[in-house]
């Protein structure tokens, strides 16, 4: 089972759209509450996909900046590499080829008649089995567990003003790429969001914002969940798109 929300298709402002990946995810995504404060090429910038396969689940999310064209092109080549089978985890090694392969299609889009030769992305993939979880992320977007409860959770990925869309020698590209794998904890959720999340609930961190969205007892579903942490930003006036996955434990 599989399902994206592309941003090119919601670019309503005030609107979030939802979809459901069997039981145990949930993917939302939404323009934002109010227009961006800043030059933009497109509306909505950003993707979020999942794919519950038999072994693993894939989630996946983009943030495009200077056109969507980036963050389409490399959530297409990272569901393209996983398939409907995702394995249960990647090595190092294999992050690396897939992020190499993600900003090579990228790159490769980036001619005099593209309607976005500027665009780069933002990239956030984790593979989770059982109670493990592997990712590769470059950029700003989260990745957090968490409890339903006060308590905080965990971000689990570091953030960097950095992007897929440039060339870059491997060394680099190992550099710049966040890896890294964690054991979880039977009861743990697992969500990612764009940065259209933590930019506008700070000073507030998206770690601390998820406990409290799973703790409501309307939001024990994932698709709830996710939809929640995005409302949550355009509660806070998010001027920003914002796109979310959640998986249930």
């Amino acid at each position: 089972m599989r399902a994206a929300l592309w941003g090119r298709d919601h670019e309503e402002l005030d609107r979030i759209a939802s979809a459901a990946v069997g039981d145990r995810v949930g993917l939302a995504i939404s323009r934002g509450r109010f227009p961006k404060a800043y030059r933009y090429e497109d509306p909505n910038e950003d993707v979020v996909a999942a794919v519950a396969g038999p072994r693993a689940t894939l989630l996946v999310c983009a943030d495009g900046h200077s056109g969507l064209t980036s963050s389409h092109v490399a959530v297409e080549t990272v569901l393209e590499a996983v398939g409907d089978d995702p394995p249960p985890s990647f090595s190092d090694g294999e992050w690396l080829d897939l992020f190499t392969r993600a900003n090579d299609a990228i790159i490769a889009t980036k001619h005099e008649t593209s309607p976005h030769p500027g665009s780069d992305t933002v990239l956030l993939a984790a593979l989770v089995a059982g109670g493990q979880l592997s990712f590769a992320g470059i950029g700003d977007a989260a990745l957090v567990v968490a409890r339903p409860g006060t308590e905080r959770g965990r971000q689990l990925n570091k953030e960097a003003f950095r992007f897929l869309g440039q060339p870059m020698k491997p060394r680099a590209l190992k550099g710049a790429v966040d890896r890294g794998s964690f054991a979880l904890e039977a009861d743990e959720w697992v969500a990612m969001a764009t940065d259209g999340l933590s930019e506008f609930v700070a000073p507030l961190r998206p770690a601390d914002v998820l406990p409290r969205v799973l703790a409501r007892a309307q939001s024990r579903t994932p698709e709830d969940a996710a939809v929640q942490l995005v409302d949550a930003a355009c509660v806070a006036g998010a001027g920003d798109n914002v796109a979310t996955a959640v998986l249930a434990p």
